[in-house]
């Protein structure tokens, strides 16, 4: 422990906030057995926190009650540490733009590839995995830490109505959209039209943005539409069809779940 607390006290006088077992294993000429014991010791006095194996946080006494950093400060730090592309997207990334409250237990992180949850002390990183996501756009935010990739405010209303399981269901979709539409500019939503390659998602989008009544922005997205060919798909993947189900014809979406009226 008489290595631990220095090391970890000078990289925080530095603007350090983490680092790796390799970084501590060079730095005291260690074993990895000397080095998880030193680590174990750490954790044990709530001084670090380890999001994810091999990755270290240094915890500062505000922060003990949470038990971890706060996400945003964190994430592109490991993301980076993994080589893994992300943005911050859904319920997470509304939050960027004031539509809802942030939620201080949970992020929710889009990547290329599914990813089991982080646990850190109290908080919950929840990966979602997205095709394409590197030509996606993304916005910078800044943190104390430096910045953070967010889904732009069209990417994210996009993100919203094709994901509503992870985005606490449809009517909250739904309002969620309506608070988003003054953030989101026609010029980046044509922009992302081009870029998203599956034609579904945006079939969605424009079913939503005609039922919050933004005829504007849902001719934007059926301009795009006119140039792909279009099939039936369901409103909400992965549910059952009810028999009676309708079907939108200037969308050719299966409304096959329906939604609360208070928007």
């Amino acid at each position: 422990m008489a290595k631990g607390i220095p090391y970890i006290n000078q990289l925080a006088a530095q603007g350090g906030f983490f680092f790796t077992t390799c970084d501590l294993i060079q730095q005291f000429a260690m074993t990895t057995t000397a080095a998880n014991a030193l680590l174990r010791r750490l954790k044990a006095k709530h001084e670090i926190a380890t999001p994810y194996p091999g990755f270290h946080l240094i915890i500062p006494p505000e922060f003990r009650v949470l038990g971890c950093l706060p996400a945003e400060q964190f994430i592109p730090a490991l993301m980076c540490y993994l080589n893994i592309p992300y943005y911050v997207g859904l319920l997470s990334a509304a939050a960027f733009y004031g539509i809802t409250q942030p939620a201080l237990s949970t992020l929710q992180i889009i990547v290329p590839d599914n990813r089991n949850t982080i646990h850190c002390g109290n908080l919950n990183i929840e990966f979602i995995a997205r095709n394409n996501l590197q030509n996606l756009p993304i916005k910078k935010f800044p943190t104390s830490k430096g910045t953070i990739n967010v889904a732009t405010a069209e990417l994210t209303a996009l993100d919203l109505v094709n994901s509503p399981s992870q985005s606490e269901g449809l009517t909250k979709v739904l309002r969620l959209l309506k608070e988003l539409t003054p953030s989101l500019s026609k010029q980046a939503l044509v922009n992302l039209t081009k870029l998203v390659p599956y034609t579904p998602p945006l079939q969605r989008l424009g079913f939503f943005l005609e039922a919050i009544n933004q005829e504007e922005l849902a001719q934007i997205v059926e301009q795009e539409l006119l140039h792909r060919k279009m099939k039936k798909r369901l409103l909400v993947s992965k549910i059952k069809v009810p028999s009676k189900a309708t079907v939108n014809s200037r969308w050719k979406i299966i409304i096959n779940k329906t939604w609360g009226q208070e928007l």
